[in-house]
């Protein structure tokens, strides 16, 4: 059976110009026609 819905966890640490900040996302995707497609983030 394939899998039809996923998801992926981004985390994203930066620095410049003396600032830092972080980024975090769960991102949802759909695999349509064989291909992942990204839906949105939640």
């Amino acid at each position: 059976m394939l899998t039809t819905e996923g998801t992926v966890e981004f985390r994203a640490h930066w620095a410049a110009g003396g600032r830092s900040g972080d980024q975090h996302e769960l991102s949802r995707f759909l695999r349509e026609d064989g291909a992942w497609r990204y839906l949105d983030a939640v």
